[in-house]
């Protein structure tokens, strides 16, 4: 789906490199309602079901590790929270624009 491959793209971006990241999408985009459905997931939590599989984002955790432990020294290392950490990244970063008539 290239909608997914789109966003997996955006949150590599924002997650994962850390870069000011904005995403516009117009209704003109829409093919089906899932895409509402995966843009409502984004803006309400951050998170994408099944975005990426399991071993992908534990690579990019181990990525982000070192960022990790400098700017939460107070949380454990643990998978959790380093997806988390994620997640906050993704969402510090990640500006959607939704253009609708």
């Amino acid at each position: 789906n290239a909608l997914m491959d789109d966003i997996r793209i955006l949150y590599k971006n924002a997650g994962h490199k850390n870069q000011p990241t904005t995403f516009l999408f117009t209704e003109s985009e829409i093919k089906d309602e899932v895409f509402l459905e995966t843009i409502n997931s984004i803006l309400s939590t951050g998170e994408v079901p099944g975005l990426f599989a399991k071993d992908e984002m534990m690579a990019m955790t181990a990525d982000i590790r070192l960022d990790f432990l400098r700017d939460r020294p107070d949380q454990e290392e643990t998978q959790d929270n380093l997806r988390q950490y994620f997640t906050d990244r993704v969402r510090d970063n990640l500006h959607i624009i939704l253009c609708m008539s």
